[in-house]
């Protein structure tokens, strides 16, 4: 065969096949999601504010009737990621979207299994907007790190033990 030197195939991600790559999902955007929700917090448009307080919304009226809705999950991260003004992290999203599907699904089965558990994931992501509509970088970091960690733990965490970060 013959190839022009500098072509690559397009990065991608492979099949989800096991609960250690669901885990290196979550480590993956533990890297980049508190990051993006920071520099949101510092470039957001109120246009790209309105996209996340729509996502919002939407998450509030799923929990409101004890449903998870992962697309509405999902919009709400990936606007984030557009707020930041970073393509790079839109672009890490929407090519973890598949994966991150699999997780939400896991997520919000394990989530309507409790009695306050959509509630407090709605409340979970309504601290990372209130901290990117307050213009407040560190608490934006800080709350989507609590986000997905507790996401990860909710779902991956054996009761009892602790995990990493």
């Amino acid at each position: 065969f013959v190839r022009e030197q500098g072509v690559r195939e397009p990065l991608g991600f492979g099949q989800m096949e096991s609960l250690s790559d669901l885990q290196h999902c979550y480590d993956f955007r533990l890297t980049i999601e508190p990051q993006a929700a920071a520099m949101a917090a510092a470039r957001r448009t109120e246009e790209a504010l309105e996209k996340i307080r729509t996502a919002l919304s939407m998450l509030r009226d799923a929990t409101n009737r004890q449903a998870h809705r992962a697309d509405a999950d999902f919009m709400f991260h990936l606007s984030i990621a557009q707020a930041s003004a970073n393509p790079y992290f839109a672009t890490a999203m929407q090519a973890l979207e598949d994966h991150i599907a699999v997780g939400m699904r896991f997520h919000g089965l394990s989530l309507k299994s409790t009695r306050d558990g959509l509630q407090h994931v709605f409340v979970e992501h309504t601290a990372v907007y209130e901290a990117i509509r307050d213009r407040d970088a560190a608490r934006a970091n800080e709350m989507m790190r609590r986000h997905i960690a507790g996401s990860r733990d909710r779902l991956l965490a054996p009761t009892g033990s602790a995990s990493f970060p």
